[in-house]
């Protein structure tokens, strides 16, 4: 078990990048606050940067084009937008190239039916009004913790992996974040490697462990939480200071993970009472988003793939699947190519060193190895979109070879075919443009 005042992190280079994000709205209020958040928010290692919009497509055009920005803020107040602004969301999530798309909602209020859609066509967070300015503020956070762990991580190879553990923290609002950050530190070692997929954990993670500390070991309801916001009262010194009474100081809250390739599962525990789960959980009554009982409870059931509480509500499981496939459904690769797929047992050589390109492979699912004279250079997967895209569009013959390193599914694409689909999706090519600088980084660190 990990002991958590001992527990140290690596620190990472300070290198001052941007963190962009972009916001479509009409409302000069959410605009204000917005402004608010990012004049507050101190992210070290990045400078925070948005692009406001009043115009819905050209918000789209911005995250479709953007390099730096994977953060899309979405208005949906107004009833008459709905349906253009949900036909979006469903493009964006439907579409290959903007894959991992970080999609929030700010919304009052929803119906029980909007509120499912919304979350399953991929929305990583809805936020009302009145929690636009703490919300987003903590959301920002994560996805710059995260993204700071992609960005310097993402050539590394670590072969001490922890696989599962349990942590102890007492109730101290002012621990969840390093514990978040360690869980994403193991979630990203064991493979999970999509910016969407640990947002999902870390908000989960988050969430339950707050609910285990305000509302377990502290006995803090909704309504007297209710009543500290109201009076402005800040959560975590109220809570530091009910730590004085000696049977709430000696209580703690336990954190066990299990992380595999294919899935990450986790379970908090409390020593507090319990709480009944099915009575603060109101799905159908959903209406205010500012007023709602244990929506956090809600949307973390609707952003893991499981997620149980035992019979008294003193402890939660949830997992969260590692997709080892990517086919949206409707993606448009699939009309440029007249190849079959082609799916390569653990060893089976794709591409040979020296030979032509005469395509270039969508990965479907599995891992490659990319080796140049006998050494593993780069490890691919899904995630990465496409393997042999250089010497492909040099016209030149293979640079390494590439060998399956577990059972891999492809799509082989012809010169014909490519070219068709960047005059079909021309912002294809600036996607592909940013994979060629992360595998030329990734060259250079591998000489």
């Amino acid at each position: 078990m990990i002991d958590f005042k001992l527990l140290t992190t690596q620190k990472l280079p300070i290198q001052i990048e941007e963190l962009q994000f972009c916001v479509y709205s009409k409302d000069q209020l959410i605009r204000e606050k917005i402004q608010k958040t990012v004049s507050l928010l101190n992210l070290n290692q990045f400078k925070l940067k948005y692009s406001f919009f009043t115009n819905l497509d050209e918000s789209i055009e911005f995250i479709t084009y953007n390099q730096k920005s994977k953060i899309l803020f979405l208005d949906y107040n107004q009833s008459y937008e709905r349906d253009s602004i949900q036909r979006r969301i469903i493009e964006i999530h439907n579409d290959p190239w903007l894959h991992g798309t970080l999609i929030v909602i700010l919304a009052n209020q929803l119906t029980s039916k909007e509120f499912e859609e919304l979350l399953n066509y991929g929305v990583i967070d809805i936020i009302s009004s009145k929690d636009l300015l703490e919300k987003s503020n903590l959301l920002l956070r994560i996805i710059s913790s995260i993204y700071n762990k992609l960005r310097f991580n993402q050539f590394s190879q670590n072969n001490s992996i922890i696989k599962n553990g349990r942590i102890r923290i007492k109730s101290d609002l002012n621990l969840i974040p390093d514990v978040c950050d360690l869980l994403i530190s193991y979630s990203y070692q064991i493979g999970i490697r999509n910016l969407k997929q640990l947002s999902k954990i870390y908000l989960t993670l988050f969430e339950m462990i707050s609910n285990a500390i305000e509302h377990g070991n502290c006995g803090i309801g909704f309504y007297k939480k209710s009543e500290l916001i109201k009076k402005n009262i800040n959560l975590s010194t109220y809570i530091s200071e009910m730590n004085q009474n000696p049977d709430i100081a000696s209580k703690r809250v336990e954190i066990k993970y299990e992380l595999q390739t294919q899935i990450a599962r986790f379970q908090i525990s409390d020593q507090g009472e319990g709480f009944d789960v099915r009575k603060t959980i109101q799905l159908e009554q959903i209406k205010d988003l500012n007023r709602v009982n244990g929506r956090g409870i809600l949307m973390s059931t609707k952003l893991v793939d499981s997620l149980q509480y035992n019979s008294i509500g003193n402890k939660v499981r949830f997992s969260l699947k590692n997709p080892q496939e990517f086919v949206p459904k409707n993606s448009p690769i699939f009309d440029f190519s007249n190849e079959k797929e082609l799916v390569l047992k653990e060893g089976e050589i794709l591409i040979r060193e020296d030979t032509d390109a005469d395509f270039l492979y969508f990965i479907i699912s599995g891992k490659l190895g990319v080796y140049k004279n006998n050494r593993l250079i780069a490890t691919l997967n899904h995630e990465d979109i496409f393997v042999g895209e250089m010497s492909f569009l040099e016209q030149t013959q293979r640079t390494g070879t590439v060998i399956a390193l577990s059972q891999s599914k492809v799509l082989p694409i012809s010169q014909r075919g490519f070219i068709d689909m960047l005059k079909t999706y021309p912002y294809a090519g600036v996607v592909l443009a940013r994979l060629l600088s992360k595998r030329l980084i990734r060259r250079n660190l591998s000489d």
